[in-house]
């Protein structure tokens, strides 16, 4: 079970958010969900992306993405890649994961939400690039390219849930512009930590099974990209009340030996998503 949001913005970069929640079982049949998997990764200079679905080739897809586009330092220079080349030259290879991939695997589905800094394209100043979001679901990976600042567009089972829709809806004006970008004075960044912000609150008072309120926040420029945990202390009075995010897993070898520790027999790695 997941939910990760993505979005451009005017500001000058791009932003993607996801919880840290999977579901698995072990091999009674016993269904387990647990806050331990960090789902968004920087992939290549101006670009991030996340996944939803099974988390095997989740991994596997972003393994590719990050191969598929790899150039050795000290041959990087200050380009980026063309979003819309970048979806549509991969796709292939990612439909070629998912076929080759084994039938319980594909149960879990697949999606792939990418933020990408256009290197050509600008608001009137190259401080200002245009910022694209891409979505790919399985089986064919069709990309479909996203550049409306008005919008934040989610996947995972999260986006199903009409109350986190609504939250989404409400935090941008039709223009793109939002009242928490005054967080952005001195911080870049800030306006993403303040969306990350709504979007705990909003799963914090409206709990859905298998959505996490902890969260990553992945941030990317044309010249620089950061994933950070969303932590937050609470004080009400002499009550503080912290929020840290907890163990999580970056890789698949990571992830197995958290699991490891979690259930009362071995569980079924078909069945993680």
């Amino acid at each position: 079970m997941t939910w990760v949001i993505a979005a451009g913005t005017f500001l000058g970069y791009g932003y993607i958010i996801s919880d840290t929640c999977i579901t698995f079982e072990d091999s009674n049949g016993t269904e387990y969900r647990k806050d331990c998997l960090q789902k968004i990764y920087p992939i290549a200079p101006s670009i991030i992306a996340g996944f939803a679905g099974s988390v095997k080739i989740g991994f596997d897809l972003l393994e590719d993405l990050y191969k598929f586009l790899y150039i050795p330092p000290e041959q990087q220079g200050n380009g980026s890649w063309i979003p819309q080349w970048v979806a549509g030259n991969w796709q292939e290879r990612a439909k070629e994961i998912f076929g080759t991939s084994s039938d319980d695997l594909k149960e879990g589905g697949s999606e792939i939400l990418m933020v990408s800094v256009d290197p050509n394209e600008d608001h009137g100043s190259p401080r200002f690039p245009k910022i694209y979001v891409i979505n790919m679901r399985a089986p064919d990976y069709e990309p479909i390219v996203l550049s409306d600042y008005s919008k934040i567009f989610s996947i995972g089972s999260g986006s199903d849930v009409n109350i986190y829709r609504q939250k989404l809806k409400d935090l941008l004006e039709d223009d793109g512009y939002s009242p928490l970008m005054q967080s952005e004075v001195g911080n870049i960044g800030g306006f993403a930590e303040g969306i990350a912000f709504q979007l705990f609150q909003a799963i914090n008072e409206n709990p859905v099974r298998g959505i996490s309120k902890y969260l990553h926040i992945g941030i990317v420029t044309n010249r620089l990209f950061k994933i950070i945990p969303f932590n937050l202390t609470e004080i009400n009075g002499a009550e503080i009340t912290e929020h840290k995010m907890p163990q999580v897993a970056s890789n698949w070898d990571e992830l197995k030996q958290i699991l490891s520790v979690c259930s009362s027999s071995p569980y079924t790695a078909t069945a993680i998503k």
